[in-house]
């Protein structure tokens, strides 16, 4: 699973984050829409998204104080947080910016950093202006 694929799950287990930093795995599989699926489905969906989530450094799991412990939740990492406040913070320039050609080249600059294996080139091209026919 790559960055981007990891940070969507993220936003989907935390949709209201800053707000919620801590989530249940009742809350995930409903902000998820997979109440519809049995439990040993879900849990075997999320632990496999958690997996991805704790390489990046994006989410731990938070464990019941029951004997043995019971994995009861997710919480969002230091890492985590930084990941959804630059997501909402490139989603609201977006609302508010003109797209112009250096705003595209400062998304592609972005984008290069999130993503390192991948690299992105821009070229831009004048058209020529059509002769009309006379």
């Amino acid at each position: 699973m790559t960055l981007t694929s990891a940070t969507k799950h993220l936003r989907k287990f935390f949709p209201v984050y800053p707000n919620v930093t801590e989530v249940s795995l009742e809350d995930i599989y409903k902000s998820a829409d997979r109440l519809s699926k049995s439990d040993d489905v879900n849990k075997s969906w999320v632990t496999t998204r958690m997996t991805h989530l704790r390489h990046y450094g994006l989410a731990e799991s938070v464990y019941s104080d029951d004997s043995p412990a019971k994995f009861v939740g997710v919480r969002v990492t230091q890492e985590g947080r930084k990941t959804l406040d630059r997501n909402i913070s490139v989603a609201n320039d977006r609302e508010r910016r003109e797209v112009t050609l250096e705003t595209l080249a400062q998304d592609i600059k972005e984008y290069e950093r999130i993503n390192p294996s991948i690299e992105l080139n821009l070229e831009v091209k004048i058209k020529k202006e059509a002769v009309p026919m006379v």
